[in-house]
């Protein structure tokens, strides 16, 4: 199975990860494991029965951690920001589901209940959720509200080395890299320069 993915964008944006929310460990025995997906061979059998259960397992940690929260006192503004921080642990079982199975996809209908139900006489539709995935994790990141110049460095760095992968061919690099340049030293905030 060939992946589509950068390697490590997705374990480096993990560890960056970690690092903004004060997990660092944890971030980064998370991002050995989905990185390991690229090294080792070690597949399972992905059938609709078994992605439909990972779905449920991520909705039911999902509801239990929105459940931890209302019982405890992070009910007031901060919920969203809680919930956003914990986002990469309460999906992780989806992105490790796709990295490990041997379709190397996760199939649309077993994300949304809905759609399992109509789903006897149609063929499942499998979808890479990597960048998906990546971009839950930047915005945990940014929920960590760490305001240097260095968070927003390396922000721009991963950023731009996922769309350095999927950057269309026809033109030249330089060009690619003038408009990169551009669009992040317009968002550095004036304080800073």
């Amino acid at each position: 199975m060939s992946y589509n993915r950068p390697p490590l964008l997705i374990g480096l944006s993990i560890i960056f990860w970690g690092w903004s929310v004060n997990l660092l460990p944890l971030g980064i025995l998370i991002a050995i494991s989905l990185e390991l997906s690229l090294i080792i061979s070690l597949r399972f059998e992905g059938g609709d029965e078994t992605f439909d259960k990972i779905s449920s397992l991520v909705s039911i940690i999902t509801i239990g951690f929105i459940a931890s929260i209302l019982i405890s006192d992070l009910f007031d503004e901060r919920f969203i920001i809680v919930f956003l921080k914990w986002m990469p642990i309460t999906m992780l079982p989806v992105i490790l589901g796709q990295y490990y199975s041997d379709r190397g996809r996760f199939p649309l209908d077993a994300l949304f209940y809905t759609l399992r139900k109509r789903k006897q006489n149609i063929q499942s539709k499998y979808i890479d959720l990597t960048y998906v995935y990546f971009a839950i994790v930047i915005a945990a990141s940014c929920a960590a509200n760490q305001r240097s110049i260095w968070f927003y460095a390396a922000v721009a760095a991963l950023i731009n080395y996922a769309l350095y992968s999927k950057r269309s061919m026809r033109y030249n690099i330089t060009h690619w890299l003038i408009l990169i340049l551009i669009s992040v030293s317009m968002g550095i905030p004036s304080r800073w320069v």
